[in-house]
């Protein structure tokens, strides 16, 4: 419901505001300059929220193929004269690679130093962005206490799409915090290596990364895994440091048994296929009358494969975290949802005035914009030219001559 019709919206409006708060008790005048990877939502929601702001700035790097095109659409129309955006030849998982290199990189640190420019992030690897995330699942519990749909300090369960881990994450914080959240349900799309590695204990990224309908999902290395096993090891460093080593030089790495018994006691986790997607997406629709996009009914569908064999009286009220708009996934939903040969006779405009029609969910603004933006994203970058394109960019930004 925020600027760019994702959930990452009110934690990411939050983030700079944070953050020049920060910069004026600590007297700091360095220009920031946000570097993102985004798999679709990330990049347009955090262009947003740090557009026009003082002495910042922000480049966005997004998988030439792996995100929708009104994702598309929506972070090329939003560049600005502090915002920069491009394709990278390669999936998200190489392009937070490449950002988490740059990040490492110390000479670029110390030149960027010298001419008073920090680097910062607006993925869920900041801790800040992280943070505002929590208040979803309090704001939740409170909601369901004023609707009288909970009992004070009932128990409740969430059920979160997740590709980062991110925002699942956030909702563990929010139970160590006491929000009464029972069981968390992870759930994954086809690119199941969350739900491989809550199931057993492994994490293994060497598999072929799968083209889904719900592409914000399309990931195989999960940042904040790193921040729970930080948080289950009681803050381990070494053991965490040495299964971080592992996944970057072998690609997978085993828990020990006290962590993985831990993992397992936290977290269930499920995967839908793009079929098994399509056909949720059909029948939460047909029951409810709701329309949702393909990462929510990946956790509608999760959540009915990890609980159909328990009696319904025995389960907890579950919240599922519906994480974007039905209009960036305009033909997965319509296909799902309206006879294929109606859908493939319809051009764009009148496939999302029918969703619109039959859903009667509103069309953000952000979206009807995107629509109407006609430009073609430049080429696509190829890995070793990422840090170039970005030293270019603050160049261009800061005017500050950056030769490296």
């Amino acid at each position: 419901h925020g600027p760019s019709a994702a959930f990452k919206d009110l934690a990411l409006q939050l983030l700079p505001h944070l953050m020049q708060l920060s910069r004026e008790d600590l007297g700091d005048t360095r220009h920031y300059s946000i570097v993102a990877a985004t798999s679709g939502d990330t990049g347009k929601a955090a262009m947003e929220a740090f557009r026009g702001m003082d002495d910042m700035s922000i480049v966005v790097y997004y998988p030439a193929k792996g995100v929708s095109p009104i994702q598309e659409k929506q972070m090329l129309s939003a560049q600005g004269d502090n915002c920069f955006v491009y394709a990278v030849d390669g999936d998200f998982d190489l392009a937070q690679r490449q950002v988490k290199t740059i990040f490492q990189d110390k000479a670029l640190e110390e030149t960027l130093a010298e001419k008073n420019i920090c680097l910062s992030s607006a993925n869920s690897m900041n801790w800040g962005r992280l943070l505002p995330q929590i208040v979803y699942y309090a704001s939740a519990y409170l909601d369901l206490l004023g609707q009288e749909k909970l009992e004070a300090e009932e128990v409740f369960d969430v059920v979160v799409p997740s590709g980062n881990f991110g925002n699942i994450m956030a909702a563990w914080y929010a139970k160590q915090m006491g929000v009464p959240i029972g069981n968390l349900y992870c759930a994954s799309n086809k690119n199941k290596v969350l739900s491989d590695f809550i199931r057993t204990g492994t994490y293994d990224r060497k598999r072929s990364l799968f083209k889904t309908s719900s592409p914000s999902m399309d990931i195989l290395v999960s940042s904040n895994i790193e921040r729970l096993l930080f948080e289950l090891t009681g803050h381990d460093k070494a053991k965490v440091s040495g299964w971080m080593e592992s996944l970057q030089e072998k690609g997978t790495y085993q828990l020990d048994p006290e962590t993985r018994r831990e993992l397992k006691a936290l977290f269930q986790g499920a995967y839908a296929d793009d079929r098994l997607v399509a056909s949720t997406i059909k029948s939460v629709y047909d029951t409810t009358d709701h329309m949702i996009d393909p990462h929510t009914a990946v956790a509608f569908a999760a959540y009915d494969l990890l609980t159909r064999k328990e009696k319904k009286e025995d389960l907890n009220k579950v919240v599922y975290v519906s994480t974007a708009s039905i209009y960036k996934f305009h033909e997965a939903v319509a296909e799902a949802v309206f006879p294929t040969r109606e859908v493939r006779s319809l051009s764009l405009q009148e496939l999302i005035d029918k969703l619109e029609t039959e859903s009667g969910i509103e069309l953000s603004g952000s979206i009807e914009r995107a629509l109407a933006y006609n430009e073609e994203a430049g080429a696509a970058l190829k890995r070793e030219d990422i840090k170039a394109s970005l030293i270019q960019s603050l160049n261009r930004l800061t005017g500050r001559d950056i030769g490296l």
